[in-house]
């Protein structure tokens, strides 16, 4: 592996590293699209620095990539935004964290790398980039469906209170969705919307759990009800953790069904749709939830 981590050059790596990420169907096409450019533009820069294996990236070769200047409509250039130097890190990350997966490198130039805070909220919903890259986390191995199951019910909007309530009967897998329970203060009982990823996650735990229609989705069926929820989020916060996304403090499990809701606002361009998708009975709750000042 050390021999195979010395030879490889930057190209060469990028290469498989693009060849791996091509082959995992189930990402986000349009946030994985968007890590994949910034990953070539930030090889194309290390090249050009000197570069010619990973292990030669160094960090300021990173914070030189994030910090650099984007153009404007008017022609000229301007200081990148908070999110677009979010982004570019996030795509350092992903590649050297596919990198080491297929022994190409061994660390990572980003790790000290810290940015401001995305948002002074408490909590706020995942960015596109962040979303596909944590969805990767949440796929750690083909044994494991239970961490994908609750990604993947948290892509429906789902709660972690709401999927430890989540059992085979509430699947609606024809129609790509799932009942999603509510609760008494905070939810309204609703149809929650799978990806398509998400469906197929599901499916795989459904050939380990089999038919019973009382069988929780998560938890053991002898488990308490704070038992369940207690797994549902550390499920969730655990993805989180894999992909490098608790440094920031307003990243919680909260944080994705919040990102389920923001694409609805984004589809629609209506509040209403966002907190009908959420069940929250308030639309301030749903632009509170979602990051959106109106």
């Amino acid at each position: 592996q050390a021999a195979a981590m010395t030879d490889c050059s930057v190209h060469e790596a990028i290469a498989l590293i693009g060849s791996h990420l091509a082959g995992l169907h189930d990402l986000n096409e349009q946030g994985i699209a968007r890590l994949l450019t910034e990953i070539g533009r930030f090889t194309m820069q290390a090249e050009v620095s000197g570069a010619q294996s990973l292990a030669d990236i160094r960090p300021v070769d990173a914070i030189d990539f994030i910090d650099s200047a984007v153009s404007t409509p008017a022609g000229g250039y301007a200081a990148p935004s908070t999110s677009t130097r979010y982004l570019r890190r996030t795509a350092i990350r992903l590649m050297f964290s596919t990198a080491r997966h297929l022994s190409l490198a061994s660390g990572d130039p980003t790790l000290d790398i810290k940015l401001p805070p995305r948002s002074a909220r408490q909590t706020r919903p995942l960015g596109e980039d962040e979303e596909a890259l944590a969805r990767i986390w949440a796929h750690p191995t083909i044994a494991d469906t239970r961490h994908p199951t609750a990604w993947a019910l948290g892509q429906a909007t789902a709660t972690c209170t709401e999927q430890a309530h989540a059992t085979i009967k509430d699947l609606d897998l024809d129609n790509g969705r799932i009942w999603l329970h509510g609760n008494e203060t905070k939810r309204q009982p609703r149809w929650g919307v799978l990806t398509e990823w998400g469906v197929t996650q599901v499916e795989r735990r459904l050939d380990e759990l089999g038919t019973d229609p009382g069988t929780p989705l998560l938890a053991s069926k002898e488990a308490t009800r704070g038992s369940r929820q207690a797994l549902a989020n550390a499920l969730i916060a655990q993805t989180l953790v894999r992909a490098g996304l608790r440094t920031d403090r307003a990243v919680k499990p909260a944080s994705l069904p919040a990102w389920a809701g923001a694409r609805v606002f984004e589809r629609t361009g209506q509040i209403s749709q966002a907190a009908l998708a959420l069940g929250l009975r308030s639309l301030d709750a749903a632009a509170e939830t979602i990051g959106w000042d109106w």
